[in-house]
């Protein structure tokens, strides 16, 4: 069976919110807070995007898609301030992507 064609909607959003609330701790909170004060804000954006670009780097594509998408992730955290803007952010982006792959497998 392929991954994730059994899911329900309400698993999609729990799993959503989960990697949303992880991952932005880990990446945004830990990693690129972690290392702003000694690399410098743009620097530790960087370093967070790549490494978060690497952890979902199933295509060469998909690398370059996520980095993207870790660095936007940190300027919504740069302009609100609060680690919540890009947690939900990347929440609804996985809703999004996973909900639009989930029904593709169903159709398959």
């Amino acid at each position: 069976m392929p991954l994730l064609g059994e899911v329900s909607f309400f698993q999609i959003i729990l799993l959503s919110a989960l990697a949303g609330i992880g991952e932005e701790v880990l990446f945004r909170g830990v990693i690129e807070g972690g290392l702003t004060s000694t690399v410098g804000r743009w620097p530790a954006m960087m370093i967070a995007a790549l490494l978060f670009g690497l952890c979902h780097a199933l295509t060469p594509l998909y690398f370059f898609l996520a980095t993207m998408m870790g660095l936007y992730l940190s300027l919504v955290w740069m302009a609100s301030g609060q680690l919540i803007s890009p947690i939900i952010t990347h929440a609804a982006y996985d809703l999004l992507a996973l909900g639009w792959y989930v029904r593709q497998q169903r159709r398959s």
